[in-house]
């Protein structure tokens, strides 16, 4: 069980990283004045809010435990809400990964478990190859979970932290199945609004699929709470940071070239001390050309990346369709350049596969 100490100890943390971002925020007008002094007070709430419960929370769910049909046996991640296990339909027989709702901080409130549950009404919109699909949602005891395909692999964070780099034409088809599934949410009306390496799935034959979807939201609710900055700040547009209910297909784009230089370099575009330096980098400054960082970029690639991190969203790509056109178009100089230099992508492809026979899949 979680003391109630190391509660409070982490929410004071992020209360003050919070009150921070709303300072800068304010200095740039993003937010008024009493807007910030608002948010500022509801994070220092934040340390002395007790979970539902009297301060008690609910025991972890473990390995070995049974949620209705389904075996719990591996913890693979978690997140501020949920614990995600490998799992087993008992009656099935098949492998199954399950998303647990569990507040880090033990609170049960209906509006984060409403939250938790709308990723499940998200995906079952979406049918495509490169996004996660989900297969069911249950409750025990109380406690919901959504049930999801068993892709059985490494996030893409992971891959490049334990390979670095990939390759210009693993990144161009990285590049192309994640733009597709993108297409393919915002087809449905819809924004992903946390695109970023952590949320993608590499699997061992080198298919991706982009998994996460609890922020996604339609394009037509955004207004409803236009003062909510959501997404993780190494990896958000600057139009998300300051003006959020604005935001578009552009931000997505724009998340996706923050990954695409990511996997290209091995680090961000945007990396600072905090949060909030981060988000004012994200507004204020350039990112370096990928060619400063790495010589052997492609040079049409390298185009494609600093377009989609074009501060200015009018001045990224119109729309999928334009951005996938580009895609292809860098795809085939690629190959006219490389056929005197075949099979390299098999090889980057074999490197995933010998990282999950060395235990670093999940």
């Amino acid at each position: 069980m979680q003391s109630k100490p190391a509660v409070s100890a982490a929410k004071q943390l992020e209360a003050q990283e919070l009150a921070s971002a709303l300072d800068w925020l304010a200095e740039r007008q993003a937010i008024t004045p009493a807007q910030a002094q608002r948010f500022s007070s509801e994070a220092q709430a934040l340390t002395s809010k007790e979970p539902e419960g009297g301060g008690e929370v609910r025991p972890l769910p473990h390995a070995g435990q049974s949620l209705g049909r389904y075996v719990l046996q591996e913890l693979l991640g978690n997140g501020s809400t949920s614990l995600i296990f490998r799992s087993f339909h008992e009656a099935l027989g098949v492998p199954v990964a399950l998303k647990v709702f569990h507040p880090a901080d033990g609170g049960f409130e209906p509006a984060a478990r409403e939250r938790f549950l709308r990723e499940a009404r998200v995906l079952a919109r979406l049918d495509h190859p490169n996004i996660v699909r989900v297969l069911d949602v249950d409750e025990v005891g109380g406690v919901p979970f959504i049930v999801f395909e068993f892709v059985g692999a490494m996030s893409l964070d992971e891959l490049v932290r334990a390979m670095g780099c990939l390759s210009n034409e693993r990144v161009l088809a990285l590049a192309h199945e994640l733009a597709s599934a993108l297409r393919a949410a915002n087809l449905q009306g819809l924004l992903h609004r946390d695109v970023k390496p952590a949320n993608v799935l590499v699997r061992k034959d080198g298919v991706v699929k982009l998994v996460d979807f609890g922020l996604a939201q339609a394009e037509a609710e955004l207004d409803s709470n236009p003062e909510v900055v959501s997404g993780t700040p190494s990896f958000m547009a600057p139009e998300a940071i300051v003006a959020p209910a604005t935001v578009d297909t552009g931000a997505d784009m724009y998340s996706l070239g923050c990954t695409l230089f990511f996997v290209l370099t091995a680090r961000a575009p945007f990396e600072r001390s905090n949060p909030a330096q981060t988000m004012r980098a994200q507004v204020e400054d350039e990112p370096p050309p990928v060619s400063a960082l790495r010589v052997d970029v492609q040079p049409g690639l390298e185009t494609i990346v600093m377009r989609l991190l074009n501060k200015d969203r009018t001045r990224r790509y119109p729309t999928w369709d334009e951005l996938l056109t580009a895609l292809d178009g860098v795809e085939r100089a690629r190959q006219v350049v490389s056929r005197a230099n075949p099979g390299s992508l098999s090889t980057v492809n074999g490197t995933v596969s010998h990282l999950f026979r060395t235990g670093g899949s999940r």
